[in-house]
């Protein structure tokens, strides 16, 4: 039996690109302090139901929105500001530790480098014996 009814359709995707968010005066992965000084990050540009385009922000806690003020005057006047470049840089430097961090962790060092594993080789400890010692166990 087939479904009754329409599903939900996906609206547009949100525009990522440097022509699209130039408008508002912002770049993609700016950090945002809002007036009320929560930092947002620039995610895109999407329009909303009239047609008119967004400003979409990702805040802190994961969550997703569009920002009210429409072109870079509004927003100046309403108290967002782009955060220090130092703040973008950190960000960045710890987005890169966590990365190197999980593809340091998925690397099975006993096998890349067996000495590190603090097991003992076999082979080696056979050719270490003295061959003297080895004559007295016969």
């Amino acid at each position: 039996m087939p479904k009754k009814g329409k599903g939900k359709s996906k609206g547009p995707s949100i525009l990522c690109d440097d022509l699209s968010l130039k408008p508002f005066g912002f770049r993609m992965s700016d950090i945002l302090l809002t007036p009320l000084g929560v930092e947002v990050t620039v995610i895109g540009v999407k329009p909303n139901s009239t047609g008119e385009y967004k400003l979409w922000a990702e805040f802190q806690s994961g969550f997703q929105a569009p920002l009210e003020p429409s072109n870079p005057q509004e927003f100046m006047e309403q108290g967002y500001k782009r955060v220090h470049e130092g703040r973008h840089i950190m960000r960045n430097k710890e987005l890169d530790e966590n990365k190197k961090k999980e593809l340091l962790d998925d690397v099975d060092w006993a096998t890349v480098m067996p000495w590190l594993s603090g097991g003992n080789n076999d082979a080696e400890d056979e050719k270490k014996e003295d061959p003297k010692a080895a004559k007295k166990k016969k």
